[in-house]
């Protein structure tokens, strides 16, 4: 299996430097808002990192007020997360985007510089985000396909095909699949205004307003199942629910090789 692609030779070439990757990231927000119509700012002045242990031996990472974007090396990586796993983090308290050194490629900027972009970007009821991370985490996947799908057409076939999986394979399977299934049956402009929060701020106003579309454009019975859980939880109970109301065809498409190409 090929481990690297052209393209990300070419992509850490353009970010070799502090400067670089800062371009690449304002290219990526303005593609992302100009594609989705997506409005919400991103702060822009950056400080210092610190790493800080705490009484009980726990490596704890201090983000910088106002930071954008920040590189971090592995060591410093693994102390502050525990692992190498991700390849990037977002931090919607403060909205800063965190990428591993030499982890990441196109897909996890753009992810990321979504994630920024998103209603639940928006939302300061932490209790309430915490019960749609999953959710969030695996509904920001599949955008980030259709914006590779729309913009970057070699990184969207490496990212469906697994072809690349060191760098830019499809995170969340699980969760994007279900999102890629579920808009067979209703549009995929329904995902977008609720995830982009069209004329609206609050999480739980947009998730309502998001089942009432549902419920407009195809299953007038389709449960509402924000209370039903948190996490995993709360997504098992949104995929089954779909699996109830689009039965075999739904569990069909579950199985399918993503291809944006059929829902647009």
């Amino acid at each position: 299996m090929i481990l690297s692609c052209p393209e990300r030779t070419r992509y850490f070439g353009q970010a070799g430097s502090l400067s670089g990757i800062e371009k690449l990231h304002d290219e990526a927000l303005a593609q992302t808002r100009q594609t989705f119509s997506a409005r919400h700012p991103v702060q822009e002045i950056k400080k210092e990192l610190q790493l800080k242990r705490r009484t009980d031996g726990q490596i704890i990472l201090t983000l910088p007020d106002y930071i954008k974007i920040w590189v971090i090396d592995k060591t410093s990586w693994a102390q502050a997360f525990g692992s190498l796993d991700q390849r990037g983090r977002h931090y919607p308290q403060e909205n800063k985007i965190l990428l591993q050194n030499r982890s990441w490629c196109k897909k996890t900027l753009i992810h990321e510089t979504l994630h920024s972009l998103s209603i639940f970007n928006l939302q300061r009821n932490w209790d309430e985000f915490a019960k749609t991370k999953i959710f969030a985490e695996g509904l920001t996947e599949f955008v980030t396909g259709l914006f590779l799908y729309r913009k970057h057409i070699e990184c969207y076939e490496s990212w469906r095909l697994n072809k690349f999986p060191q760098w830019c394979n499809l995170s969340y399977p699980r969760e994007t699949k279900t999102f890629y299934a579920f808009c067979g049956f209703v549009h995929v402009q329904r995902l977008l205004d609720f995830y982009f929060g069209i004329q609206e701020t609050d999480l739980v106003h947009a998730w309502s307003k998001f089942i009432a579309a549902i419920r407009q454009e195809t299953r007038s019975e389709f449960k509402d199942v924000y209370g039903k859980g948190i996490g995993i939880e709360l997504f098992t109970a949104f995929r089954n629910e779909c699996e109830k109301q689009f039965g075999k065809k739904f569990r069909k498409k579950l199985k399918e090789l993503v291809d944006y190409g059929t829902l647009l």
